[in-house]
């Protein structure tokens, strides 16, 4: 009888903390839109500290759209001094999380040398974790790198094959470059 109330604690446990999991992440969420809001002065009047803030509050609970954001406030500057090195750590944060638009933005540092020293190779790897994930960005900036060899050996058929991966997505640039080539 006491290994059973101990195995039915044990489920009941589990089952509130999977709900409890549930409502931070709600929370998270809801913070970050709140963020965004302000961020963009959407129904309130724009604010970027106070859109950090709400970011912040969601990022501390590990939520990576909003870690996404702070990076991008300390890349541009917006109501913060501008800082690469702190927009860096910010994407880093999302983009072990698997988020592409961090991941793409960290190649974008890279490539242009922002916050880190200048790396194509470290660019185009970054990339291709973005682009694994169906981001036509990164899809269109990898047949880039391929076909001028940046970071990677020059090769015409990847660039292409890249480049068709993003035009099928409705990528604007891949599709007309596509049609030059043509």
């Amino acid at each position: 009888m006491k290994v059973l109330s101990v195995l039915l604690m044990v489920l009941l446990l589990a089952y509130a903390f999977t709900g409890l999991q549930d409502v931070r992440a709600d929370e998270a969420d809801e913070d970050y839109k709140f963020g965004l809001k302000y961020f963009k002065g959407d129904g309130v009047t724009q604010n970027y500290t106070e859109a950090l803030k709400w970011f912040k509050k969601s990022a501390d609970e590990g939520y990576a759209k909003s870690q996404y954001a702070i990076g991008v406030m300390y890349d541009n500057g917006n109501g913060v001094t501008q800082n690469h090195a702190e927009a860096l750590k910010w994407y880093q944060k999302a983009a072990n999380q698997g988020y592409a638009k961090a991941q793409a933005n960290i190649a974008a540092m890279y490539y242009e040398g922002q916050g880190v020293s200048q790396n194509y190779q470290e660019a185009f790897n970054w990339l291709m974790k973005a682009a694994a994930q169906g981001d036509a960005d990164a899809q269109y900036n990898i047949s880039l790198m391929y076909g001028k060899g940046q970071g990677v050996t020059q090769n015409k058929a990847e660039a292409i094959k890249w480049l068709h991966k993003a035009a099928n997505q409705g990528h604007q640039k891949a599709k007309e470059l596509l049609q030059k080539l043509q």
